[in-house]
């Protein structure tokens, strides 16, 4: 399944979607990801917190979203191994 999204993933980069880049706010996005993922049953337990800049990105939504939400779907996962409460912090910082 991993392997499918990063296909997927690197298909969009290639330009093979149809799909056009827009200004993408990444707070947003966690924020709006970590809301559904607290009302995801499986993510029982486990606290999603974002911080820090606010970082815009021109990206393709879809495919953007996509691995954000396996990120943070394989962090929560990896955080509750074993645990009954998780926690897992975003932070988002522009340098350079």
């Amino acid at each position: 399944m991993v392997s499918a999204r990063f296909l997927e993933l690197a298909r969009a980069e290639a330009g093979w979607t149809g799909e056009e880049r827009r200004t993408v706010e990444l707070g947003a996005l966690l924020r709006g990801i970590a809301g559904a993922m607290g009302a995801d049953p499986r993510f029982e337990g486990v606290t999603l917190r974002v911080r820090g800049d606010e970082v815009t990105v021109l990206a393709m939504p879809s495919a953007l979203e996509a691995a954000v939400r396996n990120l943070l779907e394989n962090a929560a996962a990896f955080a509750l191994r074993g645990a009954a409460e998780a926690i897992v912090e975003m932070e988002l910082r522009v340098e350079g």
